[in-house]
């Protein structure tokens, strides 16, 4: 495919990027972490990075938990967020994370300006 073709969207691949601030590790990962891999990978989820370890190049970066996830495209990323799966396991994340600095987005791939 040429760099110059735009796909549309229902193919372009979407990324969740979740910058979360946890409180409780341990519980973090057993209650939310363990049940939530096998909801994105059947959503066609890959996790690309998954890590308390980043490098800040600039700004305020109060998070301690960085990952990004490739979903094949919009339609299974808002799939899978809004599954009723899904839906019970965000309290357990807000529970066990710094609400007022942790953010989830989802941005679709570098499609290149618009011809």
């Amino acid at each position: 495919m040429s760099a110059n073709v735009r796909t549309s969207s229902t193919e372009t691949p979407v990324y969740l990027l979740a910058t979360l601030r946890i409180t409780d590790l341990d519980a973090y990962v057993s209650d939310y972490g363990l049940p939530v891999l096998p909801m994105l990978e059947a959503a066609g989820g890959e996790i690309l990075v998954g890590t308390p370890e980043v490098d800040v190049l600039e700004g305020d970066y109060r998070a301690n938990w960085t990952v990004v996830v490739r979903f094949p495209s919009q339609a299974a990323a808002q799939g899978w967020y809004v599954s009723q799966e899904y839906q019970t396991l965000i309290p357990v994340r807000q529970r066990l994370t710094d609400t007022d600095v942790s953010t989830l987005v989802l941005a679709p791939q570098f499609q290149g300006p618009p011809q």
